[in-house]
């Protein structure tokens, strides 16, 4: 008797041992986020989560580095759709900021003869604002990707492009310890505190 349950039109993935999801630029672009504009299937169904990513800070998202490793996550994220000239410098969270390192640069699609720009790939980096800090620079790092408007087929006033997050991990022990830092901050104000009016003032 046949089974009554609908069939995958893709195979389940499981990767071997060693093995993780991490494509290229032009892969993100070409294979995932065109299919994904397109309403076409995706290459990999557990490559790419959905959601808004900047609701939540990086170290709230699923990125698994409890074995000490960088580990890349990947999501589609729908944003207002970007002037010709220009895009937002600042991706603004509960605790920090996503701050433009490095601008749009193109990305080509080699396996077209004419090398046309499929899309543009743009670079941020994590500042947290946690604990009553000044901004700090963490390990955390986000690429964002998005299609050219030759091959962007958004029907709507939004635009869908892919992230990619991960966490330099040498960076990490000097700039994620939020509790140290908010530990830091109150003991220098009880100390401003118990010093003579001239001292606190100097």
């Amino acid at each position: 008797m046949a089974s009554s349950e609908p069939q995958s039109p893709l195979p389940s993935y499981k990767f071997p041992a060693g093995f993780r999801f991490r494509p290229t630029g032009i892969e993100i672009l070409k294979y995932y986020l065109l299919n994904k504009v397109s309403g076409q299937a995706l290459p990999y169904d557990g490559g790419f989560e959905e959601m808004d990513i900047y609701r939540h800070d990086p170290d709230q998202l699923p990125v698994d580095i409890s074995d000490g490793h960088s580990r890349w996550a990947y999501f589609f994220v729908s944003t207002a759709t970007p002037d010709e000239d220009g895009y937002d410098n600042v991706r603004s969270t509960p605790h920090g900021l996503w701050k433009l390192q490095r601008p749009d640069r193109p990305v080509q699609d080699d396996d077209d003869d004419d090398d046309r720009v499929i899309g543009y790939k743009r670079s941020f980096v994590f500042y947290s604002t946690k604990a009553h800090c000044r901004s700090a620079r963490t390990g955390w790092r986000m690429n964002e990707y998005r299609l050219s408007r030759k091959f962007d087929r958004s029907k709507d006033d939004s635009q869908i492009s892919a992230c990619e997050i991960y966490i330099l991990m040498e960076d990490r022990a000097s700039n994620h310890d939020y509790k140290a830092c908010s530990d830091r901050s109150k003991s220098q104000v009880e100390r401003r505190m118990l010093l003579p009016v001239d001292s606190a003032q100097a």
